[in-house]
């Protein structure tokens, strides 16, 4: 290079700092690219996906909508490289997993569920998410197989066998909440609908992520093929045989249509008086049917089913305080208004077989003014009282009560309304545009 002219010289140097320069950043963009998980162990994606506890149907009755599950709240990165192996098979293990077990091989004996009211239901279905506290007495008021359920008992004289027998492949264990943080794209969705603005100011924002993404994560799930038995059974059948004796049928007709025995000795009686649904839940589609249940189970490793697991506030993945505690209010209020549609499936029901009854007509009118609320308005107080109102009206008809609470004290005009109502709605409003200005 000529160095006799200064300027050549300095035009030079700055070209290389610019190289530099830019080398440096690509530098940086390329340590800081996530590694994508190509193959990971199979089934564990569903993981990554938000849920709405009021629609969760995990092992649902019909696989025609998303049974709850939403947009993904966690991504699944593997910049640490680590591999799980399951017999001969190698994955991608992301990072974002603690901890994958193999558990035992085989086929756990057939379980028999008896459900005579909605709260027999509900509580088996809270028992496979490992749920806890107040929010559970109003989840699943709009799962597909919550709402057949409960339809069926207060809607006919049946009560409900859940008969099924599952083989778990493996369990899987997510690193805790402060170590996964939320997926960026869910970040950025949060961040774009509630801006710094809390539950109070800016509620719709707070439901429009929620009905996006849900309101829980699974943080552990366990994997595997399940099949199922439900039977309907005529109440008669009850008057004259013992749950253990119905339970002891419902196992034995689902063991022998499994293929594990003969059939001839289980009661006509119950089977005349019973329908049956038969499912499968993971393997091959093309194998599940009866004739092929050996065939089946064979290809569940490669294709498990999500069984049970423990799910949890997907407000735990929000790191800033005011963001997170206007979250948790959030799901209150949705799954207090989820429960209202709960609460007019039933009146539904009762009407259909009843008939339009005062009683009916007064529970519908205090339903549909807490209907008319904007969703941020609703308060538990008022959905306590109209559940305890709706479960006297069950009582009343002998059937199936919706979940069982403590008795809350109300004031009433002689149209049924709460005298309280209108002040609550107004208080609400206008606490909003107080504490907002």
């Amino acid at each position: 290079m000529d160095q006799s002219n200064p300027h050549i010289w300095r035009f030079s140097l700055r070209d290389l700092l610019a190289i530099i320069f830019l080398m440096s950043i690509n530098l940086l963009v390329v340590v800081s690219e996530d590694v994508e998980c190509i193959n990971t162990p199979p089934g564990v994606r569903q993981m990554i996906r938000g849920v709405d506890i009021t629609q969760l149907d995990l092992i649902p009755l019909q696989f025609k909508s998303d049974n709850g599950f939403k947009s993904p709240v966690i991504k699944f990165t593997c910049n640490e490289k680590r591999m799980y192996t399951a017999g001969s098979a190698r994955y991608h293990l992301p990072d974002q997993l603690w901890h994958i077990t193999n558990l035992p091989g085989g086929w756990h004996r057939a379980d028999v569920h008896l459900y005579k009211t909605s709260s027999d239901v509900r509580s088996r279905m809270t028992q496979e998410v490992a749920g806890e506290g107040l929010n559970w007495r109003f989840s699943f008021s709009v799962s597909g197989s919550y709402a057949k359920f409960q339809q069926t008992l207060i809607g006919s004289e049946k009560y409900i066998s859940d008969v099924s027998s599952f083989r778990s492949s493996k369990r899987v264990e997510l690193k805790p909440a402060e170590d996964l943080g939320m997926d960026t794209i869910a970040e950025r969705q949060l961040n774009a609908y509630v801006g710094t603005s809390g539950y109070q100011c800016d509620p719709a924002a707070y439901h429009k992520f929620i009905n996006e993404f849900g309101t829980h994560y699974f943080s552990t799930g366990t994997f595997g093929g399940y099949l199922r038995s439900v039977y309907e059974t005529d109440t008669e059948f009850f008057s004259t045989h013992t749950d253990e004796e119905v339970k002891a049928e419902a196992r034995t007709i689902f063991i022998d249509g499994g293929g594990a025995g003969d059939s001839s000795a289980v009661s006509k009686q119950f089977k005349a008086l019973s329908n049956e649904q038969l499912l499968f839940y993971g393997g091959n589609a093309d194998l599940q049917s009866p004739g092929n249940v050996q065939s089946w189970q064979s290809t569940v490793d490669a294709n498990p089913w999500l069984l049970s697991g423990t799910v949890k506030p997907i407000s735990d993945l929000i790191r800033n305080d005011r963001k997170r505690s206007s979250m948790e209010r959030a799901v209150e209020q949705h799954l207090m208004k989820a429960h209202l549609v709960e609460l007019r499936r039933v009146l539904t029901s009762l009407k259909s077989k009843h008939g339009d009854s005062p009683e009916i007509k007064s529970n519908e009118t205090v339903l549909a003014f807490l209907e008319d609320k904007p969703i941020w308005c609703v308060a538990n107080e008022e959905v306590e009282t109209a559940v305890t109102s709706i479960n006297r009206l069950l009582s009343q008809y002998s059937t199936s009560t919706i979940t069982t609470t403590e008795p809350t004290k109300s004031v009433e005009n002689g149209n049924g309304h709460n005298v309280l109502t209108g002040t609550l709605l107004s208080l609400c409003l206008v606490g909003a545009l107080i504490y907002c200005v």
